[in-house]
């Protein structure tokens, strides 16, 4: 089985739309830089006591603005992935809600929602809400990290705290353009392999880094490091698109391997690119 994401069969885009691509991201990254020094007028303390909380307040301000206008059109496959999600569902990042909308109710049982930035919390209860998810849908003060999901599934009764094994807990996982800024990607993707249980599925649409020259433009490889330079990753919530997440995703079932590793590079010609699909423990 190959574990390396097709090659998109997208027409390359004119022009004008890969000067848009170019330009967008650039006045992304301006917003990003804003809200960071509003976010540092106001609470100038917190910056140097505790940076991912101060970091967490900045983006949550950014995506409280701007999130549902990125989130109206997702990439490739992404919104009837999404609505495939069954049984008992780990929606890790899910912000401040905005794709909630492209769940269906009928097929989930109960889903978990872990998300670190808790200025979010109250918009991401409203989309809940508005859903019809109240009572399928419980948020979580977390991470997807293991150092701080592990604790908050073990408070909700899903798994044992006496150290034995974590597996096999949910049905569907939901990574959505989150494995960008977790701490330690590798070491988060083999954890959520684990909580999965076997014939589970993961969806996956996350930004990457550039797979130029196996795939896409030099532009847009070329534009995606201009970003990183301008600060991309500081002004945006610790988003590192550098990373290479296919391996990560790839390494993460160990040597016995994906059932199934279906994945597409979606607009790979672009500054930001992604990788969107199903994985199946």
């Amino acid at each position: 089985m190959s574990h390396d994401p097709r090659i998109t069969d997208e027409p390359w885009p004119p022009f004008a739309q890969r000067l848009m691509d170019g330009f967008m991201p650039a006045v992304l990254v301006f917003h990003g830089a804003r809200f960071f020094i509003l976010q540092l007028l106001q609470t100038p303390l917190l910056l140097t006591t505790d940076f991912q909380a101060f970091r967490h307040r900045a983006f949550a301000k950014l995506w409280d603005q701007y999130g549902d206008a990125m989130s109206e059109e997702l990439p490739g496959a992404s919104t009837k992935l999404i609505k495939d999600a069954s049984g008992v569902v780990l929606d890790i990042g899910p912000g401040t809600g905005s794709l909630l909308r492209f769940l269906d109710k009928s097929k989930i049982t109960m889903a978990y929602g872990p998300e670190p930035a808790i200025d979010m919390h109250p918009k991401l209860q409203q989309y809940i809400n508005k859903a019809g998810l109240t009572d399928q849908y419980k948020i979580l003060s977390a991470g997807a990290e293991a150092k701080t999901l592990i604790p908050a599934l073990a408070k909700e009764g899903l798994i044992k705290t006496d150290g034995s094994t974590v597996d096999g807990i949910f049905d569907t996982i939901l990574s959505t353009r989150v494995l960008c800024g977790v701490p330690n990607q590798a070491e988060t993707a083999e954890q959520l392999y684990r909580l999965l249980k076997p014939g589970g599925h993961m969806i996956v649409c996350e930004h990457i880094r550039s797979p130029w020259p196996n795939a896409g433009s030099f532009t847009g490889w070329a534009t995606q490091k201009f970003m990183l330079l301008c600060g991309w990753n500081l002004w945006l919530g610790g988003c590192e698109v550098n990373r290479d997440t296919v391996a990560s995703l790839r390494k993460a079932a160990g040597e016995t391997g994906w059932r199934k590793f279906d994945l597409q590079y979606v607009s790979p010609f672009h500054s930001v690119p992604f990788i969107v699909g199903t994985l199946e423990k």
